[in-house]
């Protein structure tokens, strides 16, 4: 008896050890969009359909997420939100991300040339989305002896005043709707089927501890602070689009990603670039979001503690082995793109890159929560150095 004890406390101890040393290195490979995707549920699930299998598959939030949580947090601090109603700044945080790049705008008659921040920027963040160069290559012979692949992407914006036939896509939802939920569920179906197997194997109260993840995701996505909507101006005029002579020019160089010029006129691009999707100040849900990173970031070594303490070793041994799948599923998602899986971005992106394929010039409508519309159409070319890159931007600029 003393030797079986022995034994089952010998194997304790190494799955003990195992999910240990797991929650120490998933702490630093699990991204930092995963607090983010808790944050802006509703930007991060537009895109979500039924064949968003990867989102189901790898953005599982039950994994050691102390280290990610932590890093949130500092950026709440750092950024003063501690400090009481409307003090601080929400740009920079985990709330509202700031990509770090800059853009340069040619307004056009004469004026000269001003050099902005993007901040959060929707359009550059659909750049991202495009890697997928293989029909650019498809279209230039020369592709294949290129020392290196400079993408320049065109994004030429309009005002639009009827929704095509083809439809239009809906910016990011004012509130929390089917989609938002059903993605969010999806993303920990993983973790649910951990938790009604271990219901099975020992009782349903201990299941329910690993239902925590999908539980703040939701409480997450109902306490979530309000965002302000795309500013789309009424535009006089008649007929589904119209072209303007008032085109200004904004020039982004995203490292890795290529050029993209976005032509249209200011008042319908900068706000994009802006006040779109800038949190709503409101104290309570402020709170509430960063009560929740700490709860996310809590609720690996808790379960840790209990499951190790409490549960019974073929529940130990069901847990480790989870953990130790989440290792490479996080993995995947920080190397693999995830950071915009399922995303608002992703799905703008792919009508975009549907539209380019289709050619005719094709225009992808958008939509924001008033109704207010504007097209986009994608122009892409791949160039064989970064000097050739930038004189295709000069050209465009110049035009």
């Amino acid at each position: 008896m003393a030797a079986q004890y022995l034994q089952l406390s010998e194997s304790s101890l190494a799955i003990g050890l195992l999910t240990l040393l797991t929650g120490y290195v998933g702490a630093d490979i699990a991204p930092d969009t995963i607090i983010e995707r808790l944050l802006w549920p509703q930007r991060f699930s537009n895109g979500f359909n039924a064949g968003s299998i990867k989102n189901a598959l790898f953005l599982s939030a039950g994994g050691p997420l102390h280290g990610t949580a932590i890093r949130a947090i500092d950026t709440f601090f750092k950024h003063g939100l501690q400090k009481g109603p409307g003090r601080g700044h929400l740009l920079g945080t985990a709330l509202f991300p700031d990509t770090g790049i800059s853009y340069k705008m040619y307004p056009g008659n004469g004026k000269p040339v001003e050099e902005e921040l993007v901040r959060n920027g929707l359009l550059v963040r659909i750049l991202k989305c495009m890697s997928d160069t293989s029909a650019l290559i498809s279209r230039n012979e020369a592709a294949a002896s290129m020392r290196q692949q400079i993408n320049v992407s065109h994004l030429e914006m309009f005002h639009f005043d009827n929704i095509p036939p083809q439809g239009a896509i809906d910016l990011d939802a004012a509130e929390v709707n089917a989609r938002t939920i059903i993605a969010l569920l999806a993303s920990e179906m993983p973790t649910m089927i951990l938790a009604i197997v271990i219901s099975y194997l020992w009782n349903i109260p201990a299941g329910l501890l690993y239902l925590l993840p999908a539980f703040l995701k939701v409480l997450s996505a109902y306490t979530a602070v309000r965002r302000e909507d795309l500013i789309i101006p009424h535009h006089k005029g008649s007929g589904q689009w119209q072209a303007t002579s008032e085109v200004s020019q904004f020039e982004v160089h995203i490292p890795g990603e290529g050029f993209q010029v976005i032509s249209g006129p200011s008042d319908l691009v900068l706000p994009f670039f802006r006040h779109y999707g800038h949190p709503i100040r409101c104290r309570w849900r402020e709170i509430t979001q960063m009560a929740i990173v700490a709860a996310m970031g809590v609720g690996y070594p808790v379960t840790f503690v209990i499951t190790m303490i409490f549960m019974s070793l073929k529940v130990q041994m069901l847990w480790a082995g989870y953990q130790v799948m989440l290792l490479f599923t996080m993995l995947a998602a920080r190397y693999g793109g995830g950071e915009l899986w399922g995303s608002t971005e992703e799905r703008i992106a792919k009508a975009l890159l549907e539209a380019e394929k289709a050619g005719g010039g094709r225009i992808v409508v958008l939509k924001n929560n008033s109704g207010g519309l504007v097209g986009a159409r994608l122009t892409r070319t791949l160039h064989g150095s970064y000097t050739e890159g930038k004189n295709q931007v000069a050209a465009i600029v110049s035009s």
